[in-house]
């Protein structure tokens, strides 16, 4: 980061590992030539040249991310580069979003061996100074079956894996429906951060906070049509997680000044600003800050201070076990 705002984003909350593999990940991780002559071949249409425009895009974009796991020695080192990369970059702490889709057979390894793969990487981000709280999110596609499998899952591995989260395409009662599961991973110390209100109603926000417990909301793009809701979650300070880039090239929003991002704060909701998937979205938590620094001026608010309480805002909500 060389941007004026780097002081400030420090804690990205909402950073998916697998939507965040750049080309300068994936040198860094092959760096070798022959390694980064045959990574970058592998990967070169896997990420994102155009910027995308709807959900389905960026849904075929990810399936094709997915690809660059075709080898299981390629996860170690592309996971510890990422994280290396972000410490290099003044990052101080990172909810380390990571799917189910993860954990599956896709790369001929167990469970078990591929979170130990990102407990090594983690391991290693800590020594440079990185703080990473392992986050694993749940699908709403997934079956009651496999749910019930990874919330066992977590509760075996509960000293790495220290949140957890929901994510996928929102339909009725499907954020409601994983109650029970999230309530008992909350009484048994998890935090708790669920995507709701990206692409559906304010609903799927009520239902992640009254059923599933939710500290945290990822994007609550919709509680701004609910006045109720807004107060809800500026008197409980529950968390918005505002993601600018990605809700505007998903589409959510004609140009950033109309995002509901401003409506946050005037209901005095704690706001914080995240990448959501930095390599799809071409973004960094900077400039996260620098595009909310735009809006802000437009609107003739005093930015400085503003973002000042954004980022203390990101230290606060931080699900970290350390001081950052």
């Amino acid at each position: 980061m060389t941007t004026q705002f780097a002081k400030l984003a420090t804690h990205d909350l909402h950073f998916h590992y697998d939507g965040s593999i750049s080309r300068e990940v994936v040198r860094a991780a092959f760096s070798d030539e022959i390694g980064v002559k045959y990574a970058k071949a592998r990967v070169e249409r896997t990420l994102i040249n155009e910027p995308v425009k709807n959900p389905d895009d960026f849904f075929a974009i990810f399936q094709q991310v997915m690809k660059i796991f075709n080898l299981t020695d390629d996860i170690q080192p592309i996971l510890e580069a990422q994280l290396e990369l972000a410490a290099r970059d003044g990052l101080k702490h990172l909810d380390y979003r990571f799917g189910c889709g993860a954990l599956n057979s896709r790369f001929g390894l167990s469970e078990g061996s591929v979170l130990d793969r990102f407990q090594i990487a983690v391991s290693h981000a800590n020594v440079l100074g990185l703080d990473v709280c392992p986050t694993l999110c749940f699908s709403r596609h997934e079956s009651k079956d496999r749910a019930d499998h990874l919330m066992n899952f977590v509760l075996e591995n509960e000293e790495f894996v220290r949140a957890i989260d929901l994510e996928g395409p929102e339909g009725p009662n499907t954020t409601a429906s994983f109650g029970p599961i999230f309530r008992k991973l909350k009484d048994a110390g998890l935090r708790i951060t669920i995507h709701a209100g990206e692409f559906s109603s304010s609903e799927s926000i009520w239902q992640a906070i009254d059923d599933c417990g939710a500290e945290r909301i990822g994007h609550g793009f919709s509680a701004a049509t609910d006045s109720e809701l807004l107060r809800r979650l500026a008197k409980d300070q529950i968390a918005v997680e505002v993601c600018l880039t990605s809700n505007y090239l998903m589409g959510l929003c004609s140009d950033l000044k109309s995002h509901p991002f401003l409506k946050f704060l005037e209901a005095g909701i704690p706001v914080v600003l995240c990448t959501d998937d930095q390599a799809i979205f071409q973004t960094t938590l900077a400039r996260e800050y620098e595009k909310a620094d735009e809006i802000l001026r437009s609107a003739k608010l005093n930015s400085q201070s503003i973002l000042k309480a954004i980022s203390e805002n990101s230290r606060r909500f931080a699900f970290s076990e350390v001081l950052v």
